[in-house]
């Protein structure tokens, strides 16, 4: 094949249009708490898709037959909307997997423990908000099915700083940003506010997405 304009474009092209693909689906197996690794590879992914589409509308632009290059580059578009469609599907089936598992070995109940070990705290009789930490005393006394969802932290709330929110027990897996991904356990299903992002997986067991 002769080492023309047109086969040097669409050798670097197809090299990040595949690059962005892997590394948009590698986002959704790998990562599907959205952790700054996961954000990483969204940044890379749509770094090499633009750079693919840049080269695509240089080789529209320069070539006598357009018409191909026009179709490549609708084909390239629509599959990384295919991609990233399919990380959000795999990452949420994911998500919703990893509870599961963590609700069958008793994570609802053990929520409800722990709050009650907690309701006379000070520190949530007082802000109505308690952060517990892995490595922490606390954190290594909670039952086995909250340690084994490994999250980054929990919280226990109780009508946090004046709001009202319900109780309940938040596990954050990832909280980069500003913003957390985890699950919320209500203590019971009267009153569960609507939050920015959710998926109810039990009566008062939530996937939940919001600023923190």
């Amino acid at each position: 094949m002769a080492l023309t304009r047109s086969n040097l474009i669409l050798t670097f092209a197809g090299s990040a249009f595949i690059l962005a693909i892997y590394w948009l689906l590698k986002a959704g197996f790998d990562y599907p708490w959205r952790s700054i690794a996961a954000i990483t590879l969204f940044a890379a992914a749509y770094g090499s898709a633009i750079g693919a589409i840049t080269l695509l509308a240089i080789g529209t632009i320069t070539s006598s037959r357009r018409l191909p290059w026009i179709a490549g580059l609708l084909v390239f578009c629509t599959a990384i909307a295919i991609a990233q469609f399919a990380s959000n599907a795999i990452a949420q089936a994911s998500r919703e997997s990893e509870t599961q598992q963590a609700l069958e070995a008793g994570l609802e109940n053990d929520c409800r423990v722990v709050f009650a070990k907690y309701q006379h705290d000070r520190e949530l009789e007082k802000d109505g908000h308690v952060r517990i930490f892995p490595g922490s005393n606390e954190f290594n006394s909670l039952p086995l099915s909250i340690r084994m969802f490994n999250p980054i932290y929990i919280t226990i709330e109780d009508h946090p700083f004046g709001s009202d929110i319900p109780p309940n027990i938040g596990l954050c897996k990832n909280g980069f940003g500003g913003f957390a991904f985890g699950v919320r356990v209500f203590m019971d299903d009267k009153n569960i506010p609507e939050p920015f992002w959710r998926k109810q997986l039990s009566s008062t067991v939530y996937l939940w997405q919001e600023e923190t």
